[in-house]
């Protein structure tokens, strides 16, 4: 079917749960039959990306492979993976799968571009364009699959040849002015030592804030935590503190750079919310907009 959508989810299951519903709230119907056609592959048994990329724990990916095998023997024509971290393996997950896959921090830049377009074109059509043709694109970094400790994470998004490519998108498109910046960045230490948002932050001319090691254990980790297990209110007031702290060290826009930031957030109505990012709302308008160009085709 042209324009099913796939979401490779379950990491966690409320995100995945965030992500349709945000699909749901985005898209402009008369009828059900409007509604973006979606297949979704929620197992919360892939192993934890954390514990992978600290090197004490099993690699995720073959779990994740089968999702996506799942998902491409169901017939979808673009999938979206409703976890940040996740996409460390994305190299390894878009060679396995026939439908082309969005890759959430394209998406969420494609965002943040929307705030001011007129100053950023050149590295948003480059971006649109690698999304729309579903080649491999310029802008996602290369990582191990099979990483064995942090410190792997961080050399790969330190990489000369990773770091090279986004300074030769960025030379090659003669990028104007950034539209907005700093630029927070809210996420698990996987996310911030994988460098798929700080580099192309990076080619954009934007400097990119994160949380200190105290900021992460003190705030972020125990309020991710709590979200994934429930507690919504607790988690979103401890996420609540680590986006101030971004904000307080100059930063004009947070992206929630995991899942279940978002969520928590929108539990506690954070006034802050109105100053972010959030990655799983771009997600759902790329799916959303992938349906409406699949139902132009067809009509």
């Amino acid at each position: 079917m042209k324009g099913l959508i796939g979401i490779l989810g379950g990491m966690g299951p409320l995100a995945t749960v965030d992500l349709l519903r945000k699909i749901i709230e985005q898209t402009p119907v008369q009828r059900d039959q409007d509604h973006v056609p979606v297949v979704v592959w929620s197992v919360p048994q892939v192993p934890d990306r954390q514990q992978a990329l600290r090197g004490d724990g099993a690699s995720p990916l073959p779990a994740m492979l089968e999702g996506i095998a799942a998902l491409n023997r169901a017939g979808v024509t673009r999938i979206a993976i409703a976890c940040n971290t996740a996409h460390y393996w994305f190299d390894q997950l878009r060679a396995a799968s026939a439908a082309p896959i969005f890759h959430i921090a394209d998406v969420t830049l494609d965002a943040l571009y929307a705030l001011d377009p007129p100053r950023a074109p050149h590295l948003r059509d480059a971006v649109n364009a690698t999304n729309e043709s579903g080649a491999p694109n310029a802008l996602n970094p290369s990582n191990s699959s099979n990483p064995s400790s942090a410190s792997n994470a961080s050399n790969a998004s330190n990489s000369p040849n990773q770091s090279n490519r986004f300074k030769d998108v960025a030379a090659s498109r003669k990028l104007e002015a950034a539209p907005v910046g700093p630029i927070g960045l809210l996420g698990t230490r996987g996310t911030v030592l994988s460098g798929i948002y700080q580099s192309r932050l990076t080619a954009a001319g934007l400097e990119c804030i994160v949380n200190t090691d105290e900021e992460i254990t003190r705030f972020f980790e125990p309020g991710c935590h709590a979200v994934k297990c429930g507690d919504l209110q607790a988690g979103g007031r401890l996420l609540e503190q680590a986006a101030e702290a971004l904000f307080a060290r100059g930063a004009t826009r947070v992206i929630l750079g995991c899942t279940e930031v978002p969520v928590g957030l929108a539990a506690i109505h954070s006034p802050l919310l109105a100053q972010c990012i959030d990655p799983t709302l771009a997600l759902a308008r790329a799916c959303v907009k992938d349906w409406q160009r699949a139902k132009l085709a067809l009509s």
